[in-house]
């Protein structure tokens, strides 16, 4: 093994020790922070069972749309958290362009450097998510 792997190597065995005794001071405390509350409730939205569902199904009917500022800030676990949110509907027109979801999101032009898509568009930028984001979308500059 080169001298670069075994130093990675040792480094992530000391990340998930300090991430496992982390952990267990949390549990030994009973407290949460706002990563486990993400990570629990995704696990909850994605159980394959009927308590899965029903929370599904009740977070879906309780927020008739949803709306995340800053989008080019999310993780992949937030962005899961939303795609479980979301409800089925169907496919609508509007100034914005076509939607099949009631999810909108905003972020800035300057901040977009992992949405090319919508980066030369104006300062501050609303889009209808459809099934992915970011593909070819309908964007609404602030200005107009």
């Amino acid at each position: 093994m080169a001298k670069g792997e075994k130093i990675s190597q040792t480094i992530a065995e000391l990340e998930q020790a300090f991430i496992d005794r982390f952990r267990e001071l949390k549990r030994g405390e009973r407290m949460l922070d706002f990563t486990d509350m993400e990570q629990y409730a995704y696990d909850i939205l994605n159980q394959d069972t009927s308590n899965g569902a029903l929370a599904r199904e009740y977070y879906q009917n309780r927020f008739k749309e949803i709306m995340v500022d800053e989008y080019q800030d999310t993780n992949a676990l937030q962005d899961g958290l939303i795609a479980r949110l979301k409800r089925a509907v169907k496919t609508t027109s509007s100034c914005l362009g076509t939607s099949s979801s009631p999810f909108t999101a905003s972020g800035k032009r300057s901040q977009a450097c992992l949405l090319p898509n919508i980066a030369n568009m104006g300062q501050t930028i609303v889009a209808r998510k459809a099934d992915c984001f970011p593909r070819k979308l309908p964007v609404k500059s602030a200005s107009n």
